[in-house]
């Protein structure tokens, strides 16, 4: 709350890029043929808040952080959620 600026400078050149970067990805694929993504920005979101769940018991301090593997699992899962779920 002391620098908002910095929050939103950080935000608008790290996460706000990467949302950027796969909203568009899912709107292309869209636009090929391979998935039928209705909101590629609205599924951009929710992709990303299933990738941050995987960390949010341990940020609020119960348990320990996710293991490398158990990441790689969540994240090989919430893919595989994304593209069942828009898969033509």
């Amino acid at each position: 709350s002391r620098f908002p600026d910095l929050a939103r400078i950080y935000y608008e050149s790290g996460p706000e890029l990467t949302r950027k970067f796969v909203a568009d990805y899912l709107a292309e694929q869209t636009r090929l043929g391979t998935l039928k993504v209705p909101n590629p920005r609205i599924t951009t979101e929710q992709f990303f808040g299933m990738l941050y769940s995987c960390r949010m018991r341990s940020e609020f301090g119960m348990g320990a952080p996710p293991t490398d593997e158990e990441v790689e699992n969540y994240i090989q899962n919430a893919v595989q959620m994304v593209i069942r779920a828009y898969r033509i």
